[in-house]
């Protein structure tokens, strides 16, 4: 028995359970290319590791992730299918990859090196930062139904003392600086100019 037990105890450290709830009944389930069932996915055993995981429905995007089943351990998402209808699928890159992407104002996560994001259709402005590099935004238009791929490059930042302009506009302050320096060091009280009081005459005309 002891041996029987061993080998119980190593399967089940070889199997996790996956437990799958979608907001849309019915939607075909893929674990590492093949069909485990369909949504909602209850108590599902799969080989540990990781896999690929993909939830699919006609009419709808299909939703796809990495997960790593746990060895003998659970495993719970919650996922949402979104209609092609009324959205659009915005794919956005950057270069460098790793750069903070919101949309609208909203953090949506971390280009690795890309970020799938489902999005209402019309104009929405697409932001991406990352530390060290400038903050790089652009307006972006989707329509219902279709897939969109973003590429955005960072530049990195220029130290501020780098910029042509800085220094154009520090020479200017100090030049006008000395100059005005100069100006109150050489201007005479107006009681000692390089004319006497009363010494400037003019013909009177009438």
């Amino acid at each position: 028995m002891g041996r029987l037990d061993q080998l119980f105890g190593e399967l089940r450290a070889r199997v996790g359970t996956l437990h799958l709830a979608c907001d849309v009944i019915g939607a075909r389930v893929l674990i590492r290319d093949k069909l485990v069932g369909t949504t909602p996915l209850r108590a599902t055993r799969l080989p540990a590791g990781s896999a690929t995981l993909e939830v699919e429905l006609d009419g709808f995007f299909t939703e796809k992730r990495q997960i790593v089943v746990p060895s003998a351990g659970v495993l719970s998402i919650e996922l949402t299918l979104h209609a092609r209808s009324k959205v659009g699928l915005l794919i956005v890159r950057t270069n460098p990859a790793g750069a903070l992407v919101s949309v609208d104002g909203h953090a949506q996560g971390s280009s690795t090196p890309s970020i799938e994001l489902a999005l209402p259709a019309g104009t929405h402005r697409v932001t991406a930062l990352r530390e060290g590099f400038d903050e790089a935004s652009v307006p972006v238009v989707l329509r219902a139904g279709t897939v969109r791929t973003l590429d955005m490059k960072l530049e990195k930042s220029v130290p501020l003392t780098s910029r042509w302009w800085f220094w154009t506009g520090t020479v200017a302050v100090l030049a006008g600086g000395a100059a005005l320096g100069i100006a109150l060091m050489t201007e005479r009280p107006a009681d000692r100019g390089t004319l006497m009081p009363n010494q400037i005459s003019a013909p009177l005309r009438f």
